[in-house]
């Protein structure tokens, strides 16, 4: 374990640091608090790529607030892209990162900016205490943001919908007689704690915020002497250990089992109240002194008497670490970083603590985890599932960060260190693959410089050939001329005997494994080639195993190629839908009552206990159905969580949060088919025998129950922007989707195109300048429902005709396409004689012809109503001498065919 401190990490003129957050990359960190003592706040964002390497230009970032600043969190599934913070001015604040520039930072931080500083923007100012704002946490999901305040009140913000609130935990909730101290979400998603200075801990629910329980007993003879009471969960959300707690008269860290809410244990040893406690965000695993292998958690401990603990659960009869007056002055926050640990204290500073695997032990990867969840919960939470991992980011950094672990290293000593990453790592292959030795390979160089060639042209010119003459290194070798060099880019698939060096990371390299071992050229053929790992910590852990291994040398000049462009991101550009709130009870009324089915209302109950003396964690979802007079007829029994729920009287669609799809039939419930989806179901329809559902990563599916067979399978990433959402989705009777969009845009799906094509818009500003003429269309079809939604036709604009008469044009031919990719024959025949009327009467001759045309080969009409529609249509036409011709045409076509129609009918089917 190594303490390492820098000066230039505090505020200007000492001002005191109230909370430290890692982002979820591990190359930067938040610090947040006073600035000085002029009573204002600010926020500092640090380089530690840059302190690591004994730069001292580390600042990316600073802004200024008029109050002091409490609390600062990174979100925790997009990558970091927002953090929020709040403080005295009762107000959170979120800001958005907005890409990088050069220069930047307040006057007093221009010395420590960056060359190319961060720009962030506060997108949204939270507004809902009255007093000051003591913590904030977002939850492991992303779905919400927690506040808490001194007005003893925790606000949960909707962290999909901000600035919209989810629910108030006021005392008419059942909540806090004062100031809430400190806040934490589950890491299964089920619960959320609050601790207040009125001496208990309370456990909420997250799907109907309800107070399951109310801790009191070990926080009695506490004193509230402490700005913060920060608590946490254990990783896998067996345990929460809170601060504040006493035990004969003396400060503990009271820990609490999620199994029954127990309070036997409690960590000790320190001599004032504790302030903060934060979990290491992944179970470890070590072997004990017997040789047995344990899974613990790891909790850091802070306290108001200058002092830092860290222990492990369950092994909890002594500290793993006690450091005593670590600080001048109280620690405010704690931050993990995969093993690393960052103390912020009221005197201005920050300190870190690295320890190796050999102190902790070994984190658990996210495989590991999910397996942890699914034996324990019977289910994944989303940020272990979701790539972007925040540890694996910590993990390979706090690897790096062997490099510099000194304070402030000679220049001499920083000088070789950075000489030596500019090499890369490569997997070891086995010997028998080595196909040119050493002094093969001295014995391939030239002895002597190579003369260049030079050929004068018969213009006069000079046509001159450069030769390679070698590396910079003097003991580095020239590949014979029989061996082609190993490529150095993205890998691709392999011809059979060409040399490959497998690279660690396909999307972004860091030229910083050494191995000066390995001198000799390798060749491995196609089936040896494997695809690179997504973690260079992997990579590593392997060369550190293969030391007998020989490995290719990179010359120094391929290398210096390898290092990565740099890059500017100002936008993020990925979908969001919202996830559908997760209740302990759902109840849904079943639609198209039918004289063969009984069942009125399905129910589910996401709590139910199997075993009466099991725990909330064996708890499993149960289904049950009722008739119209509240008897039970069937009950069926689920793993995971339901979250969404469509009945009709033929089929029940219940959707569980581990993206699973359950069908069942509603008359005998009996389980008819599952379907595993790619995301979590955020929406399901059910009209007849289709069904709907559109998953959390932008996929929708279409089934047909009936035949069964499938519709459609198609993204819907391709017609969403940035902040544009899917607000509603609609099934028709025949199959059909139509999407309804935040930004006022209706779709539906056309499959004979594959594409999706525009309903209505309502941002649309050509039909303003339309003019409405002939009979309405049916008010009972869907596209005149989606058109009396989207459109505002009381107010029109004042146009000259010629305008408004190629805007009626153009809105009664987008009618048309969507009243053909929607199905409707009845609202396409209506519109046709509207669009025949208004070609009538602005003699559009040509248009009429073509589209007659259209409407006589349409799939979407059968012959006998096509025959029917172009006979009307050819009425309407003869008011217009103009169009005879026309009308002639079609006459003369029809006549020939009449005979034919009449004999062989096709029967209607609408």
């Amino acid at each position: 374990m190594k303490v390492r401190y820098y000066p230039t990490i505090s505020h200007h003129d000492g001002g005191a640091i109230y909370s430290v957050d890692f982002h979820p990359s591990g190359d930067k960190m938040a610090t947040c608090g006073q600035r000085g003592r002029k009573g204002d706040g600010t926020i500092v964002v640090w380089s530690l790529k840059d302190l690591r390497e004994g730069f001292k230009r580390i600042v990316l970032a600073e802004m200024i607030h008029q109050k002091i600043l409490n609390c600062v969190r990174w979100s925790k599934i997009d990558n970091g892209r927002y953090f929020a913070c709040a403080g005295d001015d009762a107000e959170v604040f979120v800001y958005a990162y907005q890409g990088r520039c050069r220069g930047g930072g307040s006057l007093e931080a221009s010395s420590l900016m960056c060359a190319e500083s961060e720009r962030y923007k506060c997108v949204h100012r939270l507004i809902g205490h009255t007093m000051d704002i003591l913590h904030l946490e977002w939850s492991q999901d992303g779905r919400f943001l927690a506040s808490a305040s001194v007005d003893s009140t925790v606000i949960i913000w909707d962290a999909t919908k901000l600035p919209s609130k989810v629910v108030v935990l006021d005392q008419k909730r059942e909540g806090h007689l004062d100031s809430v101290k400190g806040i934490s979400f589950d890491p299964v998603g089920k619960f959320f704690t609050s601790q207040s200075v009125d001496k208990t801990l309370k456990v909420w629910t997250t799907d109907d915020w309800k107070c399951v329980t109310n801790i009191h007993k070990p926080f009695q003879g506490s004193g509230s002497s402490t700005i913060f009471l920060r608590q946490d969960w254990s990783p896998d959300g067996a345990y929460i250990v809170a601060p504040g707690a006493t035990n004969n008269g003396g400060p503990t860290a009271q820990i609490i089992a999620r199994n029954g809410w127990t309070t036997d244990l409690d960590f000790v040893g320190h001599r004032r109240t504790i302030t903060c406690i934060r979990a290491c965000p992944r179970l470890l695993k070590y072997t004990d002194h017997k040789g047995k292998l344990k899974t613990v958690s790891c909790f850091a401990v802070a306290s108001s008497d200058k002092g830092l603990s860290i222990w492990s659960i369950p092994s909890v009869s002594r500290p793993i670490l006690v450091i005593s007056n670590l600080f001048k002055h109280s620690i405010m926050d704690l931050a993990w970083c995969g093993t690393s640990l960052a103390a912020c204290s009221m005197d201005g500073t920050v300190r870190f603590l690295d320890f190796q695997a050999k102190e902790l032990g070994y984190m658990l990867s996210d495989t590991d985890m999910a397996k942890e969840f699914q034996r324990m919960y019977k289910t994944v939470p989303r940020h272990i599932s979701s790539e972007d991992s925040q540890v694996n980011s910590c993990i390979a950094n706090s690897e790096r960060s062997d490099l510099y672990h000194g304070i402030m290293d000679s220049p001499e000593v920083l000088l070789a260190k950075r000489a030596e990453v500019t090499k890369v790592s490569n997997l070891p292959l086995p010997p028998s693959e080595v196909v040119a030795s050493r002094e093969e390979l001295v014995k391939a160089s030239p002895s002597q410089p190579t003369v260049q060639q030079t050929v004068r042209l018969k213009t006069g010119k000079k046509k001159i050939t450069p030769v390679f003459l070698g590396g910079l290194a003097d003991d580095e070798p020239a590949l014979p001329k029989t061996q082609a060099p190993a490529p150095i880019t993205t890998p691709t698939p392999a011809r059979e005997g060409s040399p490959i060096i497998p690279l660690s990371n396909t999307k972004k390299r860091r030229i910083e494994e050494v191995d000066d071992s390995a001198e000799t050229a390798v060749k491995i053929t196609k089936k040896e080639v494997t695809r690179p790992s997504a973690s260079s910590s992997a990579v590593s852990e392997l060369l550190r195993k293969s030391s007998g291994s020989q490995l290719p040398r990179i010359r120094g000049s391929i290398a210096q190629e390898l290092r990565p462009i740099s890059t500017y991101q100002t936008e993020d550009s990925t979908a969001v839908f919202h996830l559908p709130p997760i209740r302990s009870q759902l109840s849904i009324a079943v639609s198209r009552q039918a004289a063969f089915c009984q069942v009125h209302t399905i129910n589910v109950d996401n709590n139910f206990k199997l075993v009466q003396e099991a725990s909330e964690r064996h708890a499993v979802a149960r289904i049950t159905s009722v008739d119209s007079n509240a008897k039970q007829l069937w009950t069926l029994f689920l793993d995971g969580t339901v979250i969404l729920v469509e009945a009709s009287s033929r089929f029940t669609i219940i959707a569980t949060q581990d993206g699973f799809i359950h069908i069942i039939s509603t008359s005998t419930g009996r389980l008819r088919y599952q379907f595993a989806l790619e995301g979590m179901p955020v929406q399901i329809r059910l009209n007849r025998d289709f069904v709907l559902v559109l998953s959390s990563v932008g996929m929708l599916w279409i089934w047909d129950l009936g035949a069964p067979r499938i519709v459609m399978k198609e993204s819907v990433l391709g017609v969403l922007s940035k902040g544009v959402t899917v607000d509603n989705v609609l099934l028709l009777p025949l199959g059909t989707p139509v999407l309804g969009l935040s930004n006022g845009r209706s779709l539906t799906f056309c499959p004979n195109l594959r594409t999706w094509t525009v309903l209505t818009d309502r941002n649309d500003y050509i039909p303003t300048a339309a003019i409405l003429m002939g009979p309405s269309t049916s008010r009972e079809g869907i596209l005149s429902n989606l058109i009396d939604r989207s459109s505002e036709r009381s107010k029109l604009v004042k146009v000259n005709p010629e305008v408004s008469t190629v805007a009626t044009e153009i809105e009664l031919e987008r009618a048309l396409i969507a009243a053909e990719s929607l199905c409707e024959p009845n609202e396409y025949s209506q519109l046709a004689e509207k669009y025949i009327h208004h070609l009538e009467a602005n003699g559009r001759t040509e248009k009429a012809k073509e589209f007659l045309d259209d409407v006589r080969k349409s799939e979407l009409l059968n012959a006998e109503r096509s025959q029917s529609l172009l006979i009307s249509l050819i009425s309407i036409l003869k008011k217009n001498p103009r169009f005879d011709a026309v009308r002639r045409i079609f006459l003369v076509e029809d006549g020939q065919k009449s005979s034919d129609r009449t004999t062989s009918k096709v029967p209607s089917i609408f």
